[in-house]
């Protein structure tokens, strides 16, 4: 009997902590993954079925942070689509499925098809979305579903939900940095501060902003879901970020801190 045969075998047993053990053995496995994954699929043993279901999932999660990382790293960030990306990763039982429906829903409550900054502004504060005052490590004023779903977000994510709210009305807005805050501006220079009520006024000449790009905006929401992850001892989320903060700062994740990184 192979080493792999043996670990298959104690997928059947009735301790868990066991089966854990076996199938974290037969995940670094290629040829468990290659020659045995698929037909295990099939086991009349309903305990081997839903260990092969959790590996299957794991084993997808893993080529998607994968392939996340990797276009990090040349650069390739669509940054709605990965903040939904690293949405799924914090919150596994998140479907796009569901945050499409929750972000159309909002979307089919505009009326003007071409609004003005102002408009925006007035909606997304008739809709109640705000930043709060409080509790701002809360993970979840950080990911992108259950900002839109709760209407309750860190500025940065704010302005994000309405930037792209813009896009589907062909009307550009762009990020910038001011005095610490996350805010909007438009081509003709007007100014959205979701963190004041969303009020609007035109930027002055004297006011300095700082343009933000996709890769600072995504870097910035990663850290701060990080910090989070530290603070509540999330062990599974604080992998998953190390791996995609060292592939956008350029490091390994060797040097991040111990236990994440090595023990100097």
């Amino acid at each position: 009997m192979t080493e792999v045969e043996a670990l298959i075998n104690l997928l059947h047993d009735d301790d868990p902590q066991i089966a854990i053990v076996a199938m974290e053995k037969l995940l670094s496995s290629p040829s468990f993954i290659d020659d045995h994954l698929r037909d295990l699929q099939e086991s009349s043993d309903p305990k081997v079925r839903s260990r092969i279901h959790q590996m299957e999932s794991i084993i997808t999660r893993q080529k998607q942070l994968d392939e996340f990382i990797t276009r990090i790293k040349d650069n390739k960030i669509e940054l709605w689509e990965d903040l939904i990306t690293l949405n799924k990763i914090i919150d596994r039982d998140l479907s796009t499925s569901t945050f499409i429906d929750a972000f159309e829903s909002l979307t089919e409550k505009m009326e003007n098809t071409s609004p003005s900054t102002l408009e925006l502004a007035t909606f997304m504060r008739e809709q109640n979305f705000s930043a709060p005052s409080d509790d701002i490590l809360d993970p979840g004023l950080f990911l992108i579903y259950e900002v839109v779903a709760a209407d309750l977000g860190n500025p940065l994510l704010l302005c994000i939900v309405t930037r792209q709210l813009a896009l589907r009305q062909e009307k550009k807005l762009t990020i910038v940095l001011h005095k610490g805050r996350h805010c909007l501006i438009d081509d003709d220079n007007s100014f959205i501060d979701p963190h004041n009520s969303w009020a609007v006024t035109r930027l002055r000449n004297n006011f300095k902003v700082y343009p933000c790009t996709n890769r600072d905006i995504l870097l910035t929401i990663i850290s701060q879901l990080y910090l989070s992850a530290l603070v509540e001892g999330h062990l599974r989320i604080i992998s998953f970020l190390s791996q995609i903060m060292s592939a956008l700062s350029n490091m390994s994740v060797d040097d991040f801190p111990y236990p994440v990184g090595k023990q100097k």
